[in-house]
């Protein structure tokens, strides 16, 4: 029984919306929390409590149910228990015009179902939380315009192909759904089978992460896809292991459309499949089961046609978007730290860099695309030193960054000790202290459009860029 203090009991309304893009489920005996993100509201409230934590490890599940642009939801089954004089959720599922997601949770004897009236859509949540989620109820709304998820250049997303998981039963299923892109994956390594997996995925534009399994001191590795490749297959290999009463996933490999293949991540398990799309198709998502180590895996793919090229397809090169036509230049500095990579894009419109002890601690870069300020990623750590900001003309473009490194005291490797910007108009300050060692990134003719490089938990080890020619 749980004896921690229970919280007060609150009613909520999230009102209606256009669209439900995503709902983010946390539960562990019951349903703990929800938070939904809808298309006109990038500001989710979470709705009861994520759950507690044992030994700093969260003993709670999360899922993730991510739409494409043009899915929305039709149905809500729920399920219920009373403990003592309180009713609390046990288990939600969602149906939306393409599938079903879930149940997630635990199932009862106590059902209920609410179902959108004809042309409507569920657009909307409302309910009443404490420690939990004790009922919820929804808001319909007409269903959604085509313009809305811009229908005249259709997402990969919403043309995705389901393939099934393979591996064990085992675990709770979990469902990301369909994305733009996969830019990363990490996979963490248990005693004997996969213990951890993250994905990085990009949608709309933005970035969304999703972690599943748990972490072990073996920590993960990372498989980075360049911003003009794409995963086209994944083996997954999998196994019967000691103390698991099915298959569990022992080893993944990954394989990209430029021929890249990952090494092998984990062991080589009994079984090994194949997740592939008949029509060699872009992977982009991933759904699956994990508990304390990954059970099974299963992937989404979208038509290759609209990959790495704006939704168009790929014989419209001079339409391609920020990829088309950009070079990426080797990253300096020393090899240590965890790679990432901001992309491509049209220009370069802010630069932050931060400073710690002895060297460059944390990078951000705000970018241009498509007319619009896409701010990048946070690399590395602030401090209690605010970040220096560099700010660019209108008119004005990067062409050339100078980096100085250097081997300090208590690094594992070479750090980034400075970095400076050369405009097609002036030359920034330096930013940090001067390294035993510079060098200067820059292509004749071009300017530069995108970052890349390694970073530690505080420390900057590597800087690279993409650059694209400058249009007359």
């Amino acid at each position: 029984m749980d004896t921690t203090m229970a919280a007060a009991t609150m009613s909520w309304d999230d009102g209606k919306h256009m669209r439900v893009k995503r709902v983010q489920v946390t539960y562990e005996d019951v349903i703990k929390s929800i938070e939904a993100e809808y298309d006109d509201d990038q500001n989710p409230k979470r709705h009861g409590t994520p759950g507690k934590k044992s030994d700093g490890v969260s003993t709670h599940h999360m899922i993730y149910v991510s739409l494409s642009p043009d899915e929305y939801i039709t149905d809500v089954t729920g399920y219920y228990k009373t403990t003592g004089n309180e009713d609390a959720i046990a288990a939600l599922a969602f149906k939306t015009n393409k599938t079903q997601y879930g149940p997630y949770g635990n199932k009862t004897q106590n059902q209920f179902s609410i179902h959108a009236p004809k042309d409507n859509q569920i657009a909307g949540f409302q309910g009443i939380s404490s420690n939990v989620l004790n009922s919820i109820d929804v808001h319909f709304a007409p269903l959604p315009s085509s313009s809305t998820s811009d229908s005249s250049t259709p997402s990969s997303a919403s043309q995705a192909n389901k393939v099934d998981a393979q591996g064990g039963k085992g675990g709770t299923s979990w469902d990301d759904g369909a994305h733009d892109h996969v830019r990363k994956v990490y996979v963490g390594q248990g005693e004997s089978s996969v213990s951890y997996v993250k994905f990085e995925y990009e949608k709309n534009g933005k970035k969304e992460t999703r972690e599943y399994g748990k972490k072990t001191l073996l920590g993960s590795e990372v498989f980075e896809v360049d911003p003009d490749d794409y995963i086209t297959s994944v083996e997954v290999q999998s196994d019967r292991i000691f103390g698991q009463d099915t298959d569990v996933i022992t080893c993944l490999i990954f394989k990209t459309a430029k021929g890249k293949t990952s090494p092998p991540f984990g062991l080589e398990g009994a079984q090994k499949y194949e997740l592939k799309d008949k029509n060699g198709g872009k992977l982009v998502g991933f759904h699956g089961r994990a508990g304390e180590v990954l059970h099974a895996l299963g992937a989404y793919f979208a038509p290759s046609s609209s990959t790495s090229s704006g939704g168009r397809t790929s014989s419209s090169t001079q339409t391609a978007g920020s990829a088309a036509g950009a070079k990426k230049l080797e990253a300096k500095g020393g090899n240590a730290g965890n790679p990432w990579d901001d992309g491509p894009h049209d220009g370069v419109k802010k630069v932050y860099v931060g400073q710690g002890e002895s060297g460059v601690s944390y990078v951000k870069f705000v970018y241009e695309k498509d007319s619009k300020e896409v701010p990048g990623n946070d690399h590395g750590k602030k401090t209690l030193l605010a970040p220096e900001e560099f700010v660019l003309d209108p008119n004005e473009y990067i062409t050339a960054v100078e980096i100085n490194y250097d081997n300090i005291f208590g690094t594992e490797s070479e750090i980034i000790t400075m970095l400076g910007f050369t405009t097609n108009k002036r030359t920034s300050p330096p930013f940090g202290l001067e390294g035993a060692k510079s060098v200067l990134l820059k292509e004749d003719g071009h300017k530069v459009v995108g970052f890349h490089g390694k970073a530690g938990a505080d420390i900057l080890h590597q800087v690279g860029v993409h650059v694209k020619a400058i249009s007359k």
